[in-house]
């Protein structure tokens, strides 16, 4: 694939968008035919049953510092090492069974694409590291030497995103993609790109189709300042938008806003019920491989599921009981 580095053939601005102020998280009544279970990091980290709230915990695997949903069917949980100069743990987890099982090790994690594992960068010695891709089967594809500075943030069809400027494919290690902007996501060959100073009147966001390379560039939706990590659907079509202010108008009170961006369209949604208040360190969104967005968090009175399709008006939110969540990750994978 040729490098593409700023050609412009369409450029669209999309205006201000009207938003209300935050409020207690609403929504429908979520019936229990989800067949979700969500795999979810703590210490240890445990498999909630969204139906009937039955929660599992893993205790053999420790603290978790990332989930990463694989398929429709597997999670890969990412554990704290032995030690802190060794790699971490990686385990796969099932929704036919909730007892984890082994894959190997790693620094970063990404998915591989198909739903076949995930790639994964090792510390081989102290001065030499390596990409591989470990299925969720345990098999291991041929180590390739890598720069150990390679930071690997996320995947997607185009291939592995690396410092957030560029994208190789994992294969090769060539580049197939670089540009100034950062990479904020990669769905199908359409990739999220940052523009301006973040968390500034007038940052903007563009999304670039690399095969026609058309840009459509958006304005700052939200009324929340910050900004966390975009959540892209499997399918590649959609990608989540988070906005969060850990203290609105100095009241102590945190907000969540999410809206979500068809790339296909370029349409972006706001999600129902957001802005809201909820707990950031204990609330995050993750997308299921049927299409369905999926919240998991919680604020001042309760933990919560939350569920959206494109095309509700509604979020669709059911109460639940959690353990208490340790650890620094409010990652969670949802798996059928």
């Amino acid at each position: 694939m040729a490098h593409l580095t700023g050609t412009v053939l369409i450029a669209m601005t999309v205006g201000a968008f009207a938003v209300g102020q935050p409020h207690e998280l609403q929504g429908d009544r979520l019936e229990s035919h989800t067949r979700l279970h969500l795999v979810v990091a703590s210490k240890p980290p445990f498999v909630l049953d969204v139906d009937s709230g039955r929660v599992t915990r893993l205790e053999s695997v420790g603290n978790t510092l990332d989930v990463v949903g694989v398929s429709s069917d597997a999670a890969v949980v990412v554990a704290e090492p032995g030690s802190p100069v060794t790699n971490k743990r990686l385990w796969v987890v099932r929704s036919a069974t909730t007892t984890p099982s082994p894959i190997g090790d790693g620094r970063d994690v990404a998915v591989a694409g198909g739903g076949a594992g995930v790639w994964v960068t090792r510390l081989v010695s102290r001065k030499h590291c390596a990409l591989l891709r470990i299925g969720i089967d345990g098999r291991r594809s041929a180590a390739r030497a890598i720069p150990c500075a390679w930071i690997i943030g996320s995947a997607g069809t185009l291939g592995l995103v690396v410092h957030r400027t560029r994208i190789i494919d994992p294969r090769t290690q060539q580049k197939v993609f670089g540009s100034k902007q950062g990479v904020l996501a990669v769905a199908g060959r359409r990739v999220l790109l940052a523009g301006g100073v973040s968390n500034t009147p007038g940052y903007r966001f563009t999304l670039l189709n690399t095969v026609t390379a058309a840009r459509h560039r958006f304005a700052w939706p939200s009324i929340l300042a910050g900004f966390d990590a975009p959540a892209v659907d499997p399918r590649g079509r959609f990608i989540a938008i988070p906005f969060a202010d850990p203290s609105w108008h100095n009241t102590g009170r945190q907000v969540l806003d999410v809206w979500v961006l068809d790339t296909a369209t370029a349409r972006l949604t706001h999600l129902p019920g957001t802005p809201a208040y909820v707990s950031l360190k204990r609330t995050s969104i993750a997308w299921t491989h049927d299409g369905r967005l999926v919240l998991l968090g919680e604020n001042d009175e309760r933990a919560f599921v939350g569920v959206w399709r494109d095309g509700q008006k509604r979020l669709s939110l059911k109460t639940v009981r959690l353990p208490a969540r340790e650890g620094a990750s409010d990652a969670f994978a949802p798996i059928g």
